[in-house]
């Protein structure tokens, strides 16, 4: 048997009509049924290449060897993998594409921008302007002015800077303000000044991208963690979580700020989605990687209806979290 027609919106002539009885389209591939032109009870094989006909579309029914279940322990492997795979390969695009927009930041401590109305600006620091010293402490790289001003002490700082050839002195008294921290905001002393981002070649926006995939990941991965070890330490709280809803009032705040942006957003949203999908819930690809991973080591697969059972009680974990979680949003953003 080739075709299996499941409904009356077909061209075949040649066909016959049973009254099924019994049929197996996994593991034995037959159908058992009742001739309706002799009244016997007949039984068809299928074929190795055989379809299921529905509404004149055909969907291939998997042979054995093809079949998911079926296949070794790495070939399984790769296949879950596949997916979060393809998210951080997105995200990495993602970011690839951002630098090569925007430009790679340099190491220097060069000013690339100055946020209007900020102590930098109100201090005369312009674009291109080079951070000499802060407080007679040389200053050689963006990381050591960057990490010079801490919280608890805002105060005035005597900034040399270089501009034209000639240095300068500046008097600069950082301001608390909340900036984004992972997922959280948290109080930060600022000048008000950006990075320079440079477009100097052609292979800086691909090391960027690369280097920024990594470290996107390695801070959600760093902060899913933490966020499981807050369940067992008690402080844990549903405000510590993004559902739809969240996902889509952060976006919109993101969009907003213009395309780059929202790019960004989008490449880190992708490195999330690709993390989250490698935890080790049984509902989830990781989960059902920890599966093929008992099965290389013991050469067999998980007891079926173990297993069924495991990823239903996964799933239910997931459909419940989902729910507080989109309700945590409604009240956090509509109320």
């Amino acid at each position: 048997m080739t075709h299996v027609i499941l409904d009356d919106q077909h061209q075949f002539r040649q066909i016959e009509q049973l009254e099924v009885t019994d049929s197996d389209f996994e593991d034995r591939l037959f159908v058992s049924g009742v001739d309706q032109y002799t009244n016997e009870t007949v039984t068809y094989p299928i074929a190795e290449e055989a379809y299921f006909v529905r509404e004149g579309d055909l969907i291939q029914i998997a042979p054995v060897d093809r079949q998911f279940k079926n296949k070794k322990p790495w070939p399984k492997f790769l296949t879950l993998f596949a997916g979060p795979l393809f998210n951080f390969i997105l995200a990495l695009l993602l970011f690839i594409g951002y630098f090569y927009a925007s430009g790679t930041p340099t190491d220097k401590a060069i000013i690339g921008g100055v946020l209007e109305d900020s102590p930098a600006d109100k201090a005369g620091l312009v674009t291109k302007d080079r951070i000499v010293s802060i407080d007679g402490e040389s200053i050689d790289q963006w990381e050591d002015m960057t990490s010079y001003f801490n919280n608890e002490d805002i105060k005035a700082h005597d900034v040399v800077i270089e501009r034209d050839g000639k240095t300068m002195t500046k008097t600069i008294t950082p301001v608390i303000q909340k900036v984004q921290d992972g997922s959280e905001e948290v109080d930060k002393a600022v000048i008000g000044v950006n990075a320079l981002t440079t477009h100097e070649n052609l292979i800086d926006p691909l090391i960027y991208g690369v280097k920024t995939t990594f470290s996107t990941g390695l801070l959600i991965f760093n902060l899913v963690g933490a966020l499981f070890a807050s369940i067992f330490t008690g402080t844990f709280s549903f405000d510590m979580l993004n559902g739809p809803v969240g996902i889509y009032k952060n976006t919109e705040k993101i969009a907003s700020l213009g395309l780059l942006p929202l790019v960004g957003f989008t490449a880190t949203l992708s490195v999330n989605l690709g993390i989250m999908n490698l935890l080790p819930i049984p509902a989830l690809d990781g989960g059902r990687i920890l599966f093929v991973i008992y099965e290389a080591i013991f050469r067999r697969p998980v007891n079926k209806k173990a297993e069924i059972v495991i990823i239903s009680i996964g799933a239910v974990f997931l459909f419940f979290v989902m729910i507080m979680v989109t309700w945590n949003d409604i009240q956090r953003y509509f109320f």
